[in-house]
């Protein structure tokens, strides 16, 4: 008959109290900080499009969205809750509150304005009168006519550049620039996933009973418990 609720703050303060500190971390700048600061740049960078000229700071904004985006995690958070909730369901009643619809909404938003900034030729905005007048020839990639591409804001510069012209980003003659690397990662990851989804990634022991679990038997527990959509 005891009732427990929670916040989505409380998620990182009870990992943090359970020994979990580093995970606690994570989900606090995955979930809450990072997503913050990439809004407050994104609100900065659009304020500022019909102001003339680019400053420091808009470079500065728009540099910071670009480091954060691959830290947005909140739509693997929810979908972790979701999975936890099936789970937790088994052993207490859970009443989902405003907050997690609140939150849901909150990351169906968050995914869209991701996906439209990104189709958004921002740099173009800021950018236009400084951009250099390179040639490109169809059907040549970047290496064969001495350019590269920068590795934050996919501009293209040449190829001995020290920095990116466009976002300042330091261009360095990095290991994945040499020729053969991308087909080596995706084979790399191709093999990786047989194990990852076939191998146990966790156990359960429970009244010592040892459960493993894998990531395919994982969602074919939860089809079989009726929770087909998570």
């Amino acid at each position: 008959g005891s009732e427990q609720s929670m916040t989505l703050m409380d998620a990182a303060w009870q990992l943090s109290f359970f020994h979990e500190k580093v995970l606690a971390v994570l989900v606090l700048l995955t979930v809450i900080l990072i997503p913050v600061l990439y809004l407050v740049s994104l609100i900065w960078v659009y304020s500022q499009i019909h102001n003339s000229g680019s400053n420091r700071l808009n470079r500065y904004f728009l540099r910071l969205m670009e480091h954060l985006k691959p830290w947005l995690m909140t739509d693997v958070f929810l979908l972790g809750t979701l999975v936890s909730l099936v789970k937790i369901s088994g052993l207490a009643e859970v009443r989902l509150l405003e907050g997690f619809w609140g939150f849901s909404v909150f990351v169906v938003l968050l995914l869209y304005v991701y996906e439209r900034a990104k189709r958004t030729p921002i740099w173009d905005y800021y950018m236009a009168a400084s951009r250099p007048n390179i040639h490109v020839q169809a059907g040549m990639t970047a290496n064969e006519q001495d350019l590269q591409t920068c590795p934050l804001c996919h501009a293209l510069n040449a190829k001995d550049a020290d920095k990116c012209y466009q976002c300042t980003e330091p261009q360095k003659t990095a290991w994945w620039r040499k020729p053969g690397t991308t087909l080596a990662l995706i084979f790399a990851g191709a093999i990786m996933l047989i194990p990852a989804h076939w191998l146990p990634v966790m156990e359960t022991v429970r009244f010592g009973n040892e459960q493993p679990a894998t990531i395919i038997g994982g969602v074919t527990e939860l089809w079989q418990a009726g929770d087909r959509p998570v």
